[in-house]
């Protein structure tokens, strides 16, 4: 059975959530078990959060789901029991046909990886998350600058495709910031950086023309933004074998959540299988 989620349930979801959150097979890339408390504290009864119950367990699910886009990611998923998954995931393929769901998970998570390979999603590769809280100087440099809109055409042209948030969207989005990298005054790199919970950021796209690599844009961009976000924690996610961009966060002083690996995988609801 899959029902809403509502605060009258957050004391009994306690009861059980805990060991799914420590649990290195089960727990979540994105959240700690104080993450979750915040969290289903200040849920909404719009909000798209689920509570699964099978025979054999209790689990709990929550959503994004953006409706006029076809669209949901999984924000967090917690049970230890194969069941409960596939009780979820029936769910979304009767009710979201057509639509595309996207979701982020622990590697070693046996369930969601299954399924995840059942309904044909397309996996990428593993990643790590980093932090950085630290305060840097601010050393302006004039090739970097933050968005205007007259460089739009351009930021658009270089801008990844293969995402959610493309540049028509970010630029619409008043939770976003976007700085860009300039040689003689044509766009050559970007940062997409997404204001998230407690004011904290997440880099959500960062990238440098690959005929201007290697010449230091990319880390006099990512440093000129770090010192505009005023000592706010700011996360990321990397490939886990990008030793260029790894060096590079380490550098500047991003350091490695432990246990922090995930898979990003996409899957097209078109039919139950």
């Amino acid at each position: 059975m899959v029902k809403l989620y509502s605060k009258e349930n957050f004391k009994e979801v306690l009861t059980w959530i805990e060991p799914c959150v420590s649990d290195p097979l089960f727990s979540n890339p994105n959240f700690d078990l104080e993450g979750i408390k915040e969290f289903l504290s200040k849920a909404q009864p719009k909000d798209n959060i689920f509570l699964v119950y099978t025979a054999l367990g209790t689990g709990i699910f929550a959503f994004d789901v953006v409706e006029e886009e076809c669209y949901i990611e999984m924000i967090f998923a917690y049970a230890r029991e194969e069941s409960v998954y596939e009780e979820m995931f029936d769910y979304l393929f009767k009710t979201y046909a057509g639509y595309q769901l996207d979701i982020v998970f622990n590697p070693n998570h046996p369930y969601i990886h299954n399924l995840a390979v059942h309904y044909k999603g397309e996996f990428y590769p593993v990643q790590i998350s980093m932090q950085f809280n630290s305060t840097l100087k601010c050393e302006h440099n004039d090739h970097v600058i933050e968005y205007r809109e007259e460089y739009f055409d351009q930021y658009r042209k270089i801008h990844s495709t293969d995402t959610y948030y493309t540049a028509e969207k970010v630029v619409k989005q008043n939770d976003f910031k976007v700085f860009l990298v300039l040689h003689q005054q044509s766009v050559v790199g970007y940062i997409d950086i997404k204001r998230v919970q407690n004011g904290n950021y997440f880099i959500y796209d960062f990238l440098v023309e690959e005929s201007y690599r290697n010449q230091g844009y990319g880390k006099a961009l990512l440093r000129e933004a770090l010192s505009q976000m005023k000592g706010s924690l700011v996360s990321l996610t990397v490939d886990i074998d990008n030793e260029i961009a790894l060096h590079l966060y380490k550098n500047l002083g991003f350091y490695k959540i432990p246990f922090s690996e995930s898979v990003f995988v996409s899957i097209n609801i078109d039919k139950i299988e």
